[in-house]
């Protein structure tokens, strides 16, 4: 049974409750209800980690926790407004305010994001209601509610609204000391029944994932097997047993570390991968062997759903790195290849190739991996124009090997030199590539 937590607001928890009783089979609810905005933060760290999930009842205190957070540590979402809930309140509110004009209307959940609920598809600009702001990330302040709140009355007592619309239910009984004629806007219960359904399906398919099988190819760059340098091998192979022994004790992952005659398999899940390469950005495994180790190493992960299909994919990803040196590169289990993993440097380049590039490869002389990658570098820099310090950076070459590269493209007619670019007037200045490779293909 999944629990979840569902952070209101006093005022919003009896239309909340009603959800207990669609789910006592499938989630237990623990309802936790705030009355001033700086209990939330307390609220949800103390809360969050006995629950699979929470959920905010709105858009305000969500996107709040979000700015204070920067990233929620369990599957978080709110309950959102609907168009259908949306109109099926304005319907009601038509017909009971005989005098009712739109235009002269706050509604304070519209925005960019919500697509301002399909209004803009048949009102003129002129008969347009209010709105708080454009953007839902405005609601991210500490101030928010009195922020609305002054809003709604600002436009009230300056004669340009006699209606408002609100999602903030604790501004209702301000607006009502204030005569303002206002209706507090719900997610109906069928769409909050849906929304919960959606959210145990994704928890369900997050922990699916999170079990998936992960593979660590590790072994030793620049390996030379001969009777003169079998003990250094041997050496060198003791010394990375340790220091992944070392490594696990220090983290906790629970690595399973088996020992091929050339390298180590470690296998874990999908989960401890994510946090290895703070999400497949970086590999910490592999920066603590460097600084242990007096030589390189070179990590291939693989992702699957099976033992053999991890260990496939992480020897694909270890092909890699017989090409970039002291590296580590991820292979997904749909086939997807992220790296060489580093802040900057990371890139993802899918490995099943179209039917136009291993054409392109053959009739230029450059293996699809390289244009793949090129290509790759391109999107992440936005722009057509590289020098040899980009390819060297992003595929963890030397300067030489990348210049080869480029020399290459431009020989075969998809790069050209466009400029030169000098640094203070001194030192040999680069050449800067502009690489297209539609022209070639066309």
């Amino acid at each position: 049974m999944f629990q979840l937590g569902i952070i209101t607001a006093k005022n919003s928890l009896t239309w909340i409750r009603e959800l207990e009783n669609f789910f006592e089979r499938q989630c237990k609810f623990t309802f936790l209800p705030y009355e001033n905005f700086d209990e939330i933060k307390e609220m949800y760290e103390k809360n969050a980690l006995f629950m699979d999930g929470i959920i905010f009842s709105g858009q305000v205190p969500y996107f709040y926790m979000k700015k204070e957070l920067k990233s929620f540590e369990k599957p978080t979402i709110y309950f959102d407004l609907n168009e259908s809930d949306f109109y099926k309140t304005l319907c009601k509110t038509i017909l009971k305010e005989k005098n009712f004009d739109i235009s002269r209307t706050l509604i304070d959940f519209i925005f960019e994001q919500n697509n301002f609920l399909g209004l803009k598809e048949w009102l003129e600009e002129e008969e347009f209601p209010y709105f708080y702001n454009e953007d839902i990330e405005s609601f991210d302040t500490e101030t928010v509610y009195d922020d609305v709140f002054q809003q709604h009355v600002t436009l009230y007592e300056a004669g340009k609204i006699d209606f408002s619309f609100t999602r903030v239910s604790s501004i209702s009984k301000r607006l009502t000391e204030y005569g303002i004629k206002h209706v507090v806007v719900y997610p109906s219960l069928e769409s909050m029944i849906k929304k919960v359904n959606d959210f145990i399906n994704q928890i369900k398919l997050m922990r699916l994932t999170e079990n998936q099988v992960v593979i660590g190819n590790i072994a030793i760059s620049k390996i030379t097997i001969s009777p003169d340098t079998n003990h250094d091998l041997e050496r060198k192979m003791l010394m990375l047993n340790q220091a992944l022994l070392e490594y696990n004790r220090k983290n906790q992952y629970g690595f399973i570390i088996q020992r091929n005659f050339l390298n180590f398999e470690v296998i874990t899940n999908y989960k401890a991968l994510k946090d290895i390469t703070n999400e497949f950005t970086q590999c910490s495994l592999l920066s603590d062997l460097k600084q242990t180790l007096p030589y390189e190493i070179d990590i291939g992960w693989g992702i699957g759903n099976t033992l053999q299909e991890a260990r496939f994919n992480a020897e694909h990803a270890n092909k890699e790195r017989r090409m970039d040196r002291g590296t580590s590169y991820i292979m997904t289990e749909d086939d997807q290849l992220i790296g060489p993993l580093g802040d900057e440097t990371c890139l993802q380049i899918p490995n099943q190739l179209n039917i136009q590039i291993e054409k392109f490869s053959s009739q230029i002389g450059i293996s699809a991996l390289h244009i793949q990658k090129v290509m790759a570098v391109m999107e992440k820099l936005q722009t057509t124009e590289l020098v040899s310090d980009d390819l060297a950076i992003h595929f963890g070459i030397s300067q030489r090997a990348a210049n080869r590269i480029l020399q290459k493209l431009e020989e075969r007619g998809v790069a050209e030199v466009s400029y030169k670019k000098q640094k203070k007037l001194r030192g040999r200045p680069k050449k800067v590539y502009h690489i297209d490779f539609l022209a070639k293909l066309s």
